[in-house]
């Protein structure tokens, strides 16, 4: 499940539009569209057209007294609902109760603009749009609400519908690390397959998205990615040993001792005898990842 709060005057009519498969410049077949396919694409609940659903959101809006919202207020919620490419679930139903599930997690099914499945990508999904009308008010940030609230949501929707289904829990959140890793992974994919994205005039914003977030373009192209773990380099401040400090304290400043307690290890040269090399490669290790993923991330 994803989500995002969308905010401009035409913004449904334009999700819409991408919903119903009337952006034509999306179907050439050059990106993830498969345009032989767009006929098995479905509604599941609102107007036919992209007309319908954004004169649906301005009459509930008007309705409430809302006939004009200021520049930077949310207009709808997207939500998308996705399979895994060969998953055996029944696609009507699971995206059914998923429906179900955002009516009345969002305020209700007075909120609900419409629900459309494509089964013409990789991997089969429904977007849901819907007002974030609550108690008469538009609300909509506090709807999706801010930092950990996903979670919140993510959790509900595995409570209600997921786990009932038989899938698992998504996984934790990325680290910067292992983000930059999966998108170097994604990029690597898409070049691989020649994904009319990387030539299409919205590249850059695609790519930022990718930065942003890469594990919906991981889902997406089917790519099973295992984060691996990341070696922290050491710093000056934790590698100082607490004898340094305390010889410091007492105001001793004998060369031989401080030759005798170098940076990294302990106060006395037993305890560095018993030190292994493995002590000088933790910070040696952990640069040589940056490097890679550096590398990586710039091919």
């Amino acid at each position: 499940m994803r989500m995002k709060k969308l905010k401009g005057k035409r913004i449904v009519l334009d999700a819409s539009r991408h919903n119903k498969r009337e952006i034509w410049a999306e179907c050439d077949g050059r990106g993830p569209i498969v345009p032989s396919r767009s006929h098995l694409n479905y509604p599941l609940y609102g107007g036919a057209t992209p007309q319908e659903v954004s004169a649906t959101a301005t009459s509930l809006m008007a309705r409430a007294g809302y006939e004009k919202l200021n520049k930077n207020a949310v207009v709808a919620i997207e939500v998308v609902f996705s399979l895994p490419p060969t998953s055996s679930i029944n696609v009507r139903d699971y995206f059914t109760a998923s429906l179900s599930w955002a009516a009345c997690h969002f305020g209700g099914w007075d909120n609900v603009l419409s629900a459309d499945v494509h089964l013409d990508e990789r991997a089969p999904h429904c977007h849901v749009l819907l007002l974030p009308m609550l108690n008469g008010r538009m609300n909509g940030s506090d709807m999706v609400g801010y930092g950990h609230a996903f979670n919140r949501h993510s959790a509900s929707f595995y409570d209600t519908v997921a786990s009932k289904f038989g899938l698992a829990l998504p996984p934790k959140p990325l680290t910067r690390p292992e983000r930059r890793d999966a998108t170097a992974t994604v990029i690597r994919a898409l070049r691989r397959l020649g994904d009319g994205a990387l030539r299409s005039p919205v590249w850059p914003a695609v790519r930022a998205a990718i930065d942003d977030d890469p594990r919906p373009f991981l889902y997406e192209l089917g790519i099973d990615f295992e984060p691996r773990r990341h070696a922290k380099l050491e710093t000056r401040s934790n590698t100082i040993a607490p004898s340094a400090v305390k010889s410091a304290k007492k105001g001793k400043s004998d060369a031989s001792e401080k030759a005798a307690t170098p940076i990294g290890f302990g106060a006395s040269r037993n305890e560095i005898a018993e030190r292994s090399l493995c002590s000088v490669g933790i910070a040696a290790h952990g640069l040589s990842v940056a490097l890679r993923v550096t590398t990586t991330h710039a091919t």
